[in-house]
């Protein structure tokens, strides 16, 4: 059965993928470092909307999140994941993708956060993220 894609729902999942056995969770780390779209769509319930947005992602975006997500997973750690709750339905969304760059195991960090679409936040904005690598996605 699919996840809720909310935090609850995405931490739930991480939770079990991370407790199952070693052959299917490495399996499963492979699907998600090489095919990001088709991984998520599978175990995640998503809109219309957002399966749009998934499907309109570049292939650079698809392969940074799979790769993030997929070493945290290998080091056996699970993703720090937020997604806010959209105030409106004309709220933009940003997607902030954070990973470190050094030798300490530290998990990947994702924030889906909305605001007003006038209002643009810069990545020094985003401080509760530690970070060396930071990448943001702005979506409408």
């Amino acid at each position: 059965m699919k996840k809720p894609f909310n935090t609850d729902g995405v931490n739930a999942f991480q939770q079990e993928l991370l407790s199952a056995p070693t052959d299917f969770r490495q399996l499963q780390i492979l699907r998600i470092r090489h095919d990001f779209k088709n991984f998520v769509c599978d175990y995640f319930d998503f809109s219309e909307s957002q399966l749009q947005q998934i499907g309109g992602m570049t292939v650079q975006g698809a392969l940074a999140f799979g790769k993030a997500i997929a070493d945290s997973w290998a080091l056996g750690l699970p993703v720090d994941f937020w997604k806010d709750i959209p105030l409106t339905q004309k709220d933009a969304k940003d997607i902030i993708l954070s990973q470190t760059n050094s030798s300490l195991a530290r998990p990947a960090q994702i924030w889906i956060r909305y605001h007003p679409l006038e209002t643009y936040y810069e990545p020094n904005e985003a401080a509760q993220f530690e970070n060396s690598n930071f990448q943001k996605i702005r979506l409408r």
